[in-house]
C-alpha cells in the first residue's frame, strides 16, 4: 500500500494526485520489493545501481521517479514511448529484472 507521505511527495513534484501517479508509485514499490531493493539514495543514484525503463508518457512516470529515486538527470531513468503503462526496474550489471510487471 502506498503511504500518504509518498503520495504527498509525488503530489509536490507532479502538481496534483491522480490515478496514474499512484499507479507509478505502486508499480515501483512492487518491482523494487521483488528485486529486494529500496529507493535509490545518494550513493545508489551516484553509482546508478538501479535503472528504470518507463514506457508511459503520462503521470505514471512522475510516480516512478518519486518512488524509485531514478530520474533522467541522474541517468537512471530511461524513457521509451511505447504507449504502454509499463515499467521495468533492474540492477545495472546484474541482468536481473522482472518482465512480468508489464
Amino acid at each position: 500500500m502506498v503511504s500518504r507521505e509518498l503520495i504527498e511527495k509525488a503530489r509536490e513534484l507532479h502538481g496534483h494526485v491522480c490515478p496514474y501517479l499512484v499507479l507509478g508509485l505502486r508499480a515501483s514499490e512492487i518491482a523494487m520489493s521483488k528485486l529486494g531493493v529500496g529507493r535509490a539514495g545518494v550513493s545508489e543514484s551516484i553509482e546508478e545501481e538501479i535503472v528504470v525503463i518507463v514506457e508511459a508518457n503520462n503521470c505514471m512516470s512522475d510516480g516512478v521517479q518519486v518512488a524509485t529515486g531514478c530520474t533522467l538527470g541522474n541517468n537512471s531513468l530511461i524513457y521509451m514511448d511505447t504507449g504502454k503503462n509499463a515499467i521495468t526496474i533492474f540492477k545495472r550489471g546484474g541482468r536481473r529484472g522482472d518482465p512480468r510487471l508489464h
